[in-house]
């Protein structure tokens, strides 16, 4: 949803990243999706709805990626768009991805 109403702000955090994280305050930094991922697909190990068989790296890669790759290829005309027509399949994908 953020992607479809904010496409050049998605766009810019995406080619930026890279340039501007040194300069950001840690207590933001925390709070990256990167990190948020993270924590949630911890907490599903835990509570048993995430697979294990997987390093948790690879899980939060397989997660954000998609995300940022979604965007990325729409962007490019490499898909249609909106990015909520892909929702059913995305979230099937990543279902996968974590088991």
């Amino acid at each position: 949803a953020y992607r479809d109403e904010c496409p050049e702000a998605v766009q810019y955090i995406s080619e930026h990243t890279l340039h501007f994280w040194p300069q950001v305050p840690p207590e933001l930094a925390r709070r990256s999706m990167t990190l948020q991922a993270q924590a949630l697909l911890e907490q599903g190990r835990r509570e048993g709805a995430v697979g294990c068989e997987t390093a948790l790296p690879v899980q939060v890669l397989g997660v954000v990626g998609q995300l940022f790759q979604l965007a990325r290829m729409i962007d490019h005309n490499l898909m249609d768009g909106p990015a909520a027509r892909w929702q059913a399949d995305l979230l099937g994908q990543i279902e996968r991805t974590v088991r």
